[in-house]
């Protein structure tokens, strides 16, 4: 029984080891192939790394602070330039940080254009590239033949801002192109003025254009740049146009001295007459110089002659827009209207009387003017007063002594002195 026993344990052993070995044996060669697939692929494709250039460093001082790019150069040519360090300002620099390192790697060179309106930052990406290629050999390029495209000059004149600077393009002595580069003038009056004043220089071969309507200061500062660009070079004279024998309507201006600064203003003539009077810069007070800008262009419309009464207390303004059109008309062949009789202006009597007054800071000196003994105007001619705080008397005491036509008027608050000062001069004048 024991032995027949021990015989059973002894095939069953067997028969595990035999199904041991045909089931390994199997795994083994299922697994075995796959792995020998893999290393033929992989042996008969092996990877080729990319050839990478050298790369060099440079630092140059940007509009925010110094900036640095990275070169990367492979066999003489630039295949990349990055800048990795700058401290200029966002959203306005990005433009020259992407387009100039990529003209860099276009043209192989520093020689390119700058990015308009981020001038010094491109300038500084060049400036930092020459720097890092200062000791490398680059393969110069092979110049491709390209069209003529003239000289460039660069002029800058002051415009009704601040500086304007425009590049000029001239081809066998003809203006071809002008470019405004830098400027800080109102974007809404400047985008008006440019494309238009610039297509007249180009179509007339010359400075000697019409201004731009509403935007004077910005077409004068354009012309002038034009001219300092221009200033050493010869330019072939357009042959002259023939023109009509009379131009019946034209547009002139003319500037002289207001109570702020200067004033300019914009005359229209047709058929020697003045049609329109338009002040189109000015410094004046606001508040109180509105009257004078619509008053005195219509009494000298109206009267065709800058001979007409002054606005009250507004005087330097007043005089000052008879004193503009005046300059504007100084060449201006005007038709003289007839005058019918006024039989009342031949009686009038006018008087100027000045007088003296002691005010806070001193004495005050006045002009008093009337007509048949009525107040028609009074003028401040010199005071002492303090600057800041004396205007509002200076303005208004006079305005209400015309207006009442008399001195027993109410003083400007704060400025009791000065007003008092205004009407016992007014008074003084009114006894002579």
């Amino acid at each position: 029984m024991n032995r027949q026993n021990l015989f059973s344990s002894l095939f069953f052993i067997l028969l595990l080891v035999i199904a041991m070995v045909f089931v390994y044996g199997i795994e083994d060669h299922q697994i075995a192939s796959p792995v020998e697939e893999a290393e033929e692929e992989v042996a008969e494709e092996p990877a080729e790394p990319e050839e990478e250039g050298e790369i060099y460093t440079g630092t140059a001082e940007g509009y925010g602070s110094d900036l640095t790019v990275e070169v990367e150069v492979l066999d003489g040519e630039i295949l990349a330039v990055r800048v990795v360090e700058h401290s200029e300002t966002e959203d306005l620099a990005d433009p020259a940080l992407e387009e100039v390192p990529a003209r860099i790697v276009a043209e192989q060179s520093t020689d390119v254009d700058i990015v308009t309106g981020v001038t010094v930052t491109s300038e500084a990406i060049m400036t930092a590239v020459d720097a890092a290629l200062a000791d490398v050999d680059l393969e110069a390029p092979e110049p491709e033949e390209e069209p003529a495209e003239g000289e460039v000059y660069t002029g800058t004149a002051e415009g009704f801002i601040d500086d304007i600077t425009v590049e000029v393009t001239v081809l066998d002595g003809e203006i071809t192109g002008i470019e405004v580069i830098e400027h800080d003038e109102t974007p809404e009056y400047f985008d008006d003025a440019v494309p238009e004043i610039l297509d007249r220089i180009i179509a007339a071969q010359s400075t000697e254009v019409d201004i731009v309507t509403g935007a004077t200061g910005t077409s004068e500062g354009i012309m002038a740049a034009v001219d300092a660009a221009l200033a050493d070079v010869d330019l072939e004279a357009p042959e002259p146009e023939e023109e009509p024998a009379e131009l019946e309507e034209d547009v002139f201006r003319g500037t002289a001295e207001g109570y702020g600064s200067d004033l300019t203003v914009e005359v229209r003539v047709e058929e020697g007459l003045i049609k329109s009077i338009e002040v189109v810069e000015h410094s004046e007070t606001e508040g109180f110089a509105e009257d004078a800008f619509e008053q005195v262009p219509a009494s000298i419309i109206e009267t065709q002659s800058t001979d007409v009464d002054t606005v009250s207390g507004v005087t330097k303004t007043s005089e000052a827009i008879m004193a503009a059109v005046d300059a504007a008309l100084a060449d201006v062949e005007l038709e003289t209207p007839e005058e019918e009789p006024d039989e009342e202006a031949e009686e009038a009597e006018t008087r100027t009387i000045t007088a003296v007054g002691e005010g806070y800071g001193g004495e005050l000196q006045l002009e008093v003017t009337l007509e048949n003994d009525e107040i028609i105007d009074i003028e401040i001619l010199s005071h002492s007063e303090t600057e800041g705080f004396a205007e509002d008397a200076l303005e208004q005491v006079p305005a209400s002594i015309i207006e009442a036509q008399s001195t027993d008027v109410d003083a400007v608050s704060g400025v009791t002195e000065t007003s008092e000062a205004i009407m016992e001069a007014v008074e003084s004048a009114l006894e002579q």
